[in-house]
């Protein structure tokens, strides 16, 4: 369970760094956010998928499956064409985090406090 719950920090904290090429404006990295990424991790031998969703209002949902299925909601917000604040609910607390991120057409980077990145890509 806790490493679950690392998993879930992780996932939250990820939010954001992806590949990009120039330097997008916020508007940009706003624009190419929107949409499902996902990641798949290895964890004790068991494979964990990630999947996140970014609406264009500002929505975000999380699907985590393998060992244990969990479905998070939250919002998001750009603050810049680096990083973004993201508030997740979790067992009746609100998590609200600022990480960084890179985006591009097809791969986001999402940087947490741990600074290690984690690559998502983006679902078709």
């Amino acid at each position: 369970m806790q490493a679950l719950r690392g998993l879930m920090v992780g996932c939250a904290v990820l939010f954001l760094v992806g590949q990009t090429y120039g330097d997008p404006t916020k508007d940009d990295a706003a624009k190419l956010l929107v949409g499902k990424w996902e990641a798949k991790q290895n964890l004790q031998g068991k494979e964990i998928t990630a999947t996140l969703d970014f609406a264009k209002d500002g929505k975000l949902s999380m699907k985590v499956s393998g060992a244990v299925d969990l479905n998070l909601n939250g919002t998001y917000k750009v603050l810049d064409e680096k990083t973004i604040e993201v508030s997740i609910t979790f067992m009746d607390k609100t998590m609200t985090e600022k990480n960084q991120f890179k985006v591009s057409k097809d791969t986001l980077e999402l940087t947490g406090k741990d600074n290690k990145p984690q690559k998502f890509n983006r679902t078709k």
